[in-house]
């Protein structure tokens, strides 16, 4: 290794938080003289510390120097802190009585008094610390020779760009397009065959070196169309370095769950729950199951994680990434041939690095930039091929597009670090070298987090200024300047951001190894009960625990540390007791950052209070915490405080309002609108308060978000204007809200319009605010400030609009409204008096527009043609607009809405409609040129007559098209025979989702002909659509010209076909195997072909249909006769038949032999269970609200059965619920059996 190489991470300059430190202690009258003669000291070894920070060190004595000096330089940091936060706290406690003192208090200026009397363990302290830097100065003149003669290191400056946060372009993804492909065939190409097949799920494993591009290949694969349509479940885990059955199967249950919509977090009750929970998931699907990141973990370990996996269909797939083939030696039999990834060839990897470097240089390209290629392609050859290390380093160029930058990058000495060494990329190394001071101890903090550890921009900003590492700004927020050091690091590829439910950002292992190799000195992660040996050098530490363990006792904490984050894996609630905390802050009294999420903790101690430096504490997910001691109130230097979670916390400490710099308090608004006095904490950023609290929020000039409810409690309008929220420039969000005013419940008694309209009138916000939201408001008419003429000078930044619940406002601002030009959301929900929006609107920007429960609104104004969402519900409008200056489609010819502009597209991409009885046609705005929308959705609008006469076909972006309740819709397909081929142009290619439901004709005579056109389609629902239905259901037992539906379709859902008799009937298809092209089989000799038969055969046709359900559908299943169902069924539900009997149900199970799971509800004719000893596949039989039923099978129950539950079925169980499992003989043998939800031993 380059011996300079660990120089940066080493030696992190110490600088921000010191100089911002003297910067506060300089401004105190009467500087005691060993401070005074402190300072300069410290400065001298600040300047050396700021050189030797851009040169590369080799010298073992000169680095032994620098670290001296960097432990002495933060002591001396904690010194000045500490004495400027006791002579702030006695100036507050001087001023405790003044309204001036705690409004007005500021760290700085000439309001500080004299330091307060020092005691005598503090000029100990300062002797001690000037003795040590007279030591470090004699040794100086001897090292700065040594220093002078090492060439800088180039750090390049901090800028700032004003496009905002680099997203990643995960779409394009350069040379892995034959893996890809080879990959995808693997998955999705079944081998009758091969073994591995037989075991019911095989593994794939892609093997590579970190930073090749493992993950990458596989999220491209994973969200590959033709494998979203192979597969019926898909899960995504990251393993990471500890293989945890536990955790990965806990997260398997989640993504199982997210798979299909249920986002919420799994709640653990045991292993053996998990287990089964997850066979139930996967049981009898062809899943695909991605483990990224994968090490090595013991054979046992492998077969208890998988076990409940070998439920799964054959053909199910475990795609696994990892550094090495060490596991497929505990994996015998089932991996697959391992595709070994390679690092990009020469080309590819330039064409990487040129995407970066070139990123953003005013839309030219590498052509005009054509004397850098060959030192590009020169730095290329250095970086084998890694796609990881190719993105930073393209990033680092990116900072300069010079000859002379890209030529001082191909000479860095960091090349010379072998890969391997360390396990750092010689170009991660090289990234970070050339970071400023201030981006490199930022990063180097993130170390603290687990691999794989999840975080968001807000968090890492916070954490950031409470160490005090963000440079001051004068007129910048600190959190703008946090946004920026994250956006640069991001830009730089340190970062990277993932999208999954809402923004996260992680940090690739390579980056997090050289996080971790660069702070070695000074932060410490301790796993587990790991712990080894912590350098005395270490500031701060990290603590993660995947079970409960004692790490309070172990003593080995530095007394030193400043940061203390304990953070659990799984979500895992460790518990931490009032005396293990009570010791824990006893020792650690240099405190800046306290995490202690999950740790199960009831109360703090009061010794919290004693952590002059504490400035950020994190308490959320402690479910069980009731009580913070009043001591949190002398935390002056508290700027966030996390209560999120905490659900049995009833109430703050009466001392909040000291707080006077907590800038984020996040908790339960019914903790926050209780403080008292809480127009003392200035400082903060973000607030909900009642309308009794309303005087309060004068000099709260701080606010960025403000939310007011129950404003009726509002008394005057002289009593709203003292909140002076016109005064408060940097507020950005505003909510004001009068609560109980639901539309359904309106009590007018409780409205007082003219108060509240001067109310409203009085709580005018800044000029600058962005986003505003008004609810439950009951005047009549609009604020002066909402009208027309004030517009352009006031309100011009406004993006985002809310008007809710406004049961009297006759005539909302539409003209206030239209001026918006910036507007990009409006949202305006349950205004029942609003008749008229005439006003042509002027919004460029808009993307959202939402209007819900305004009846009598009769039109809306032409809209532009950047909207991207329209959403209408109860409102009165009969014909939509087009969209301003968008072509149309009228016989193939393309015109524009406006004479004056040229023909062009629109941006929408979603419509909803709902309940809007007036409407009869959206012909105009449909046959617009859409190219971008993907949904339209249309319910329960009673009067809607017509479509687009040529359908949708020219919207070629569509995939989900749902139209339901509207019983008078006609055409909207080919209703001719003739026409069958014109299906195409009626609904274009991409759809992949179409759901018709109670409709009348709307489907036509022969849509169906030219269905397998179609071929994006997935699901195909209809329901109450008779006449549809038996012309589907009846083709598909055709033997002349059968019907063929799409390959890719998945679900097929058929409600509301009654062909049998007069009663309600419905059966649902679902799973469909898309493979299967299910054109059915010939019907056999001698059956007639009567609409009983055909619909026989039409069922029998789904040969590899695996779920069931017939619900109230009497003599349905006695029309079977002998053709019983399809022997593929997994999953058979038959509920609600009351003539079903044993003869009947057996002729339909007698030959399902792959059926897994049968369910039998509320069948009052059947009386006995027919003969299933044939379903030798039978797992779980439930037998539910069959109160006729008196015995189980003669013949036994199937030795294959896992699980019985029965349940309300007095005739069966009688008093055998009260009696031991044996005394049953039919149900000795089943494992579990269930009897009115009580399991019998």
């Amino acid at each position: 290794m380059a011996p300079q190489a660990k120089n940066g991470g080493a030696l992190a300059y110490v600088g921000t938080g010191l100089e911002r430190a003297i910067e506060e202690l300089q401004q105190i009258s009467h500087i005691p003289e060993e401070i005074q003669r402190l300072i300069p000291k410290v400065n001298r070894i600040t300047a050396v510390m700021k050189d030797a920070e851009q040169k590369p060190i080799s010298s073992h004595e000169v680095r032994h120097w620098l670290q001296e000096s960097k432990q002495i330089l933060l002591d001396a940091e904690d010194v000045f802190d500490e004495l400027a936060t006791d002579a702030a706290v006695q100036m507050m406690r001087a001023h405790t009585k003044s309204l001036i003192g705690f409004q007005n208090i500021v760290r700085f200026v000439s309001l500080f008094p004299a330091i307060p009397t020092m005691t005598r363990a503090m000029r100990r302290r300062l002797h001690e610390m000037n003795g040590r830097l007279d030591l470090l100065a004699s040794q100086k003149p001897m090292l700065l020779q040594q220093m002078s003669t090492a060439p800088p290191v180039n750090c390049l400056p901090l800028t700032w760009r004003q496009t905002g946060s680099h997203l990643p372009d995960e779409t394009s993804v350069i040379g892995r397009d034959r893996e890809k492909e080879q990959i995808i065939e693997m998955l999705t190409q079944f081998d009758e065959s091969s073994s591995n097949n037989n075991k019911g799920f095989s593994i794939v494993p892609i093997v590579g070196l970190g930073g090749v591009g493992k993950t990458t290949l596989a999220q491209l694969i994973f969200n590959d169309q033709i494998v979203k349509n192979h597969f019926e479940l898909m899960m995504w885990v990251c393993v990471s370095n500890d293989v945890d059955c536990e955790r990965v199967t806990k997260d398997m249950i989640e993504a199982a769950l997210a798979f299909k919509g249920n986002y919420e977090e799994c709640q653990v009750t045991s292993w053996d729950w998990m287990q089964r929970r997850l066979l139930r998931e996967v049981e009898g699907k062809t899943f695909l199951l991605v483990l990224d990141d994968v090490w090595e973990a013991e054979h046992s370990t492998w077969e208890e994680l998988f076990k409940p996996l070998h439920s799964g269909e054959k053909g199910s797939k475990v795609l696994v990434t990892a550094r090495n083939m060490g596991f497929v030696a505990k994996l015998e039999g089932r991996i697959e041939t391992p595709i070994f990834l390679e690092g990009l060839s020469h080309d590819d990897a330039w064409d990487v690095l040129k995407k970066y470097a070139f990123r953003g240089a005013d839309g030219t390209t590498s052509a005009e930039y054509s004397d850098l290629e060959d030192l590009g392609r020169r730095i290329v050859q250095k970086l084998k091929g890694s796609p990881l290390a190719a993105r930073t380093t393209g990033s680092l160029l990116n900072h300069e597009l010079s000859k002379e930058h890209w030529q001082t990058v191909l000479g860095s000495e960091c090349w010379k670090l072998e890969l391997g060494q360390g396990n750092i990329l010689p170009a991660l190394l090289l990234s970070y070298q050339h970071l400023p001071p201030d981006l490199k101890q930022c990063f180097a903090y993130c170390s603290l987090f687990p691999k794989d550890y999840r975080f968001s921009k807000e968090e890492i900003g916070q954490l950031w200024e409470a160490q005090t590492f963000i440079r001051k700004d004068r007129g910048t927020r600190m959190e703008t300047m946090g946004s920026k050091y994250f956006d640069e690091l991001l830009h730089k590829s340190f970062f990277e951001s993932k999208h999954d439910n809402g923004d996260y950002y992680v940090m690739h292992d390579l980056v997090h190894d050289l996080a971790e190799y660069v702070s070695s000195d000074h932060c410490f992660m301790l796993e587990d009960q790991k712990i080894g040996k912590i350098p005395d050098t270490v500031r701060h530490m990290s603590v993660t625990a995947s079970y409960q363990i004692d790490i309070i006792n172990k003593s080995c904490f530095h007394e030193k540390l400043r940061s203390f984050l304990f953070q659990t894996r799984y979500r895992l609630v460790v518990h931490l007791n009032t005396n293990d905390l009570d010791q824990l802050f006893q020792k650690l009294k240099m405190l800046r950052v306290l995490g202690l999420r999950h740790c199960g903790i009831r109360e703090l101690p009061g010794s919290i209070g004693d952590l002059k430096h504490l400035r950020y504490i994190d308490l959320e997910w402690n479910h069980r915490l009731n009580n913070l001691p009043e001591s949190l109130g002398n935390l002056y230097n508290l700027q966030v405080l996390n209560l999120n979670y905490c659900r049995s916390l009833r109430e703050l400490p009466s001392t909040m309002s000291q707080l006077v710099n907590l800038r984020h308090l996040q908790a339960y608004y019914e903790l926050v609108s209780n403080i008292d006095g809480v127009g003392k904490l200035t400082g903060l950023q973000e607030l909900q308060v009642r309308g009794r609290q309303v005087r309060e929020l004068e000099g709260m000039c701080m606010l960025r978000e403000l939310k007011i409810t129950n404003l009726e409690e509002v008394g005057s309008k002289e009593e709203a204007i003292q909140a002076r929220l016109q005064g408060m420039e940097r507020l950005q969000v505003l909510q004001l809200e009068w609560n109980g005013r639901w539309a359904s419940s309106i009590n007018q008694d409780s409205i007082k319009p003219e108060l509240e309209g001067e109310v409203l009138q009085a709580l005018q916000p800044n000029k600058g605010i962005r986003e505003l939201h008004i609810e439950g408001y009951g005047g009549v008419r609009s604020p002066d400030w909402m009208e027309v003429s004030t517009l352009l000078s006031s309100f011009s930044s406004l993006r985002r609009v809310s008007l809710e619940n406004c049961p009297n406002w006759q005539v909302p601002p539409c003209s206030f409204l239209s001026q918006l030009r910036h507007l990009e959301h409006l949202l305006i929900f349950r205004m029942p008096k609003w008749e008229e929006w005439s006003c042509p609107v002027s919004w460029d920007c808009i993307r959202q527009l939402t209007i819900r429960g305004c009846p009598k609104l009769k039109e809306l104004p032409l809209l532009p043609r950047a909207l991207r969402r329209l959403d209408l519900e109860e409102v009165g409008i009969s014909c939509l607009q087009e969209l301003g200056g968008c072509s149309r489609v009228e016989g193939g010819i393309e015109t524009t809405s406006s004479p004056h502009s040229s023909p062009t597209s629109a941006s929408l991409s979603t419509l909803d409609f709902t309940f809007c009885d007036d409407l009869t046609s959206i012909s105009r705005l449909v046959q617009q040129q859409l190219p971008d929308l993907v949904e339209m959705e249309i319910r329960n609008c009673q009067n809607l007559v017509s479509l687009p006469e040529k359908g949708f076909g020219h919207l070629v972006s569509l995939k989900i098209l749902k139209l339901a309740g509207c019983p008078k819709l006609t055409c909207l397909l080919p209703m001719q025979k003739e026409e069958k081929d014109a299906l195409s142009q009626h609904l274009p290619c991409s759809l992949e989702e179409l759901e018709i439901e109670e409709c009348g004709d709307a489907m036509g005579g022969w849509w169906w002909a030219g269905l397998h056109r179609l071929t994006s389609m997935a699901k195909l629902s209809l329901c109450g659509c008779p006449t549809t239905a038996e012309l589907l259901f009846l083709s598909l037992g055709r033997h002349h010209h059968p019907l063929h539906l799409p390959a890719t379709l998945r679900e097929l859902w058929i409600d509301g076909y009654n062909r049998f008799n007069h009663g309600q009937q419905s059966t649902t298809f679902s799973a469909c195997s898309s493979h299967d092209q299910l054109s059915p089989p010939p019907p056999p000799p001698m059956i007639p072909h009567s609409n009983v038969d055909a619909s026989a055969r039409a069922l029998r046709a789904f040969t590899s249909l695996k779920q069931l359900t017939i619900l109230r559908s009497p003599n349905f299943l006695q029309k079977w006769g002998g053709w019983g169902l399809p022997s593929s069924l997994e999953l058979l539900t038959i509920a609600g038949d009351d003539n079903l009997d044993h003869k009947c149900l057996s002729s339909c199970l007698h030959d399902l032999i792959s059926l897994k799971e049968l369910d039998l509800q509320k069948l009052e004719n059947l009386r006995l269970l027919p003969n299933l000893s044939g379903l030798t596949s039978l797992a779980t039989l439930s037998i539910k609200h069959c109160r006729s039923i008196h015995s189980l099978s003669s013949n036994g129950l199937p030795p294959s059965l896992q699980t019985l539950h029965i349940c309300e079925c007095p005739e069966l169980t009688g008093r055998r619920k009260d009696k031991p499992k044996s005394t049953w003989h039919e149900v000795a043998q089943v494992p579990c059996v269930v009897i009115d939800s009580s399991k019998i031993q």
